[in-house]
């Protein structure tokens, strides 16, 4: 009882009975089992599903990310400090966790670009955007790509946008769940001329650190790299192991 006292204390004084709802759920999974590193969060276990997001699995009692989320969130980890100074951005269809990544740095020209999510700097999508040819040193899609979109036109949009020495990161499903499966997607990159490298965390870490991070094997995430002078050995050489 003196617990919940407290937790209701805490909820007036910063904001409600969402703020109660939110102490209420970290501390039913609180632990040292798991940690998600897009927010910091240790617990016992990740979550099993919610009804916020009802078919995403192994979410944060925080921040509600999925396994997709903190793939994406420790691959940018991994791409982002090789970027240049002023390095231009372009997150498509961006999610809460690539901005609240982006929002760590002041250094980098970052915009968002999406028809579906709010608040971005363009509207449209990949194959309407009028932006310079080549503009971009990193280009994430952490949605993938909808299979609504024509995905040749999509590919070949992104192979546009990307600079010699530039990367897209795309998130590929290899399941039913909307998203264009990461063998199409692998092939459709290559075949504009992308260098393709898979970036598979979940397979290529041990067992207990995917669990940790609530990771899962179907997960993969495509790192491309336009496959002109400098880039290609890049690719090849930094970001995973190369399938070509």
């Amino acid at each position: 009882m003196a617990l919940v006292e407290a937790l209701r204390s805490v909820a007036r004084e910063f904001g409600g009975q969402q703020a109660l709802k939110q102490l209420a759920r970290e501390v039913r999974w609180a632990g040292n089992t798991v940690r998600c590193p897009c927010c910091g969060w240790r617990g016992r276990a990740f979550r099993p599903g919610c009804q916020d997001r009802p078919s995403v699995p192994l979410l944060c009692a925080r921040c509600m990310s999925g396994p997709n989320d903190r793939a994406i969130w420790l691959a940018l980890r991994s791409l982002t400090p090789s970027l240049p100074a002023a390095a231009r951005i372009l997150d498509v269809e961006p999610t809460p966790y690539t901005r609240r990544w982006f929002d760590r740095f002041n250094q980098f020209d970052y915009r968002t670009l999406g028809s579906d999510a709010a608040d971005v700097d363009i509207e449209g999508d990949l194959t309407s955007v009028t932006l310079t040819k080549g503009i971009c040193h990193l280009i994430v899609c952490a949605r993938g790509i909808d299979r609504g979109q024509n995905l040749m036109a999509t590919v070949l949009s992104l192979y546009r946008l990307t600079g010699d020495d530039g990367l897209v990161l795309v998130c590929a499903a290899d399941d039913s769940t909307g998203g264009e499966s990461a063998t199409y997607l692998r092939h459709a990159l290559e075949e504009v001329g992308f260098v393709v490298s898979v970036n598979d965390l979940a397979h290529r870490a041990t067992p207990g650190v995917a669990r940790r991070y609530g990771l899962i094997m179907n997960t993969l995430l495509l790192v491309g790299a336009p496959n002109r002078p400098k880039s290609a050995t890049r690719a090849a050489s930094n970001h995973g192991h190369s399938h070509s």
